[in-house]
């Protein structure tokens, strides 16, 4: 979206809250543990977790709006950028059990997803434009 349009697909600088990423990179821990003793639901609900606070993240900074804003075009970039790299450690997390997906999402990110990768964000990054993951069946 925002990121292809407004600024050729590259990610912002720095990140727009550290301490969040920290977060989630923090987990790795736990979760990588989870996989390996076969615990999937306890890997699952720490992943959703922390889904939930990205969405919120996502829902607080209102990039919708921002890019509406004239001169908080770095404020944009920066949220966006936020944004992709929280969905970037949460593909991550999500290699493990759903391989084909992540594939996709390397893509779009324009770089291997690994679980030691995960502690340096991508910062001046570019990301190819963004294609959907999964298309939506309607029944």
């Amino acid at each position: 979206g925002f990121i292809n349009k407004r600024f050729d697909g590259v990610l912002a600088s720095e990140l727009a809250d550290p301490q969040l990423y920290k977060t989630f990179t923090d987990a790795a821990e736990v979760i990588g543990e989870a996989w390996e003793s076969r615990e999937f639901g306890k890997a699952v609900r720490e992943i959703m977790a922390l889904a939930d606070l990205a969405n919120r993240y996502v829902d607080e900074q209102a990039p919708w709006v921002v890019a509406k804003q004239e001169g908080r075009d770095a404020d944009l970039q920066a949220i966006c950028s936020m944004g992709i790299n929280l969905f970037r450690v949460l593909m991550t997390y999500l290699k493990p059990v759903l391989p084909k997906l992540t594939e996709r999402a390397e893509a779009f990110l324009n770089t291997e997803l690994t679980w030691d990768g995960i502690q340096q964000p991508l910062l001046g990054h570019k990301v190819n434009p963004f294609k959907a993951l999964y298309n939506r069946i309607d029944m």
